[in-house]
């Protein structure tokens, strides 16, 4: 059984079906990202979502995403089906998580930080990021957030 919390579900006026509703805010690029390229690692997000009893009951099989630039308001959306290919990718990335050995693949690191979502969220993340350093960082909004950087990269990259 999978539980997760949904944004929340809506019927569309065209046809009567259930949506999965995401709403994200971003900055400028975040907002310039989605549009172009889609919603990346949410998109995963959203296909766990799918998976969980409420979202089967209501027999939800799209995704719409709520998109809204911080900066002005301007809100974007876009709707997604339910991807077989992608769900598949989610379930091995959680028996690599949840197994006894770290995965053979581990991420790429974004310069010297560790990324997501190895930092913090893995089991494995030692192993993989030898020497790894958490330093905390407040945001604009007063929240100290973790990074995670290594001291050097790992060999078997």
């Amino acid at each position: 059984v999978i539980t997760a919390h949904a944004d929340g579900f809506g019927t569309r006026n065209t046809d009567g079906k259930v949506e999965l509703i995401e709403i994200k805010s971003a900055s400028d690029y975040g907002f310039d990202d989605f549009r172009k390229l889609g919603p990346g690692n949410y998109l995963k997000q959203s296909m766990t979502l799918m998976h969980t009893e409420k979202a089967k009951k209501l027999g939800v099989e799209f995704v719409r995403f709520f998109y809204m630039r911080k900066s002005t308001g301007h809100i974007y959306d876009r709707v997604f089906p339910y991807s077989a290919s992608v769900w598949a990718q989610v379930k091995k990335d959680f028996v690599d998580v949840l197994g006894d050995k770290p995965p053979a693949n581990p991420y790429k690191m974004i310069g010297d930080r560790i990324p997501f979502p190895c930092a913090g969220y893995c089991p494995f993340t030692e192993q993989c990021y030898p020497g790894h350093v958490i330093t905390f960082k407040e945001d604009r909004f007063g929240h100290n957030r973790p990074t995670y950087s290594a001291v050097s990269k790992p060999e078997q990259w």
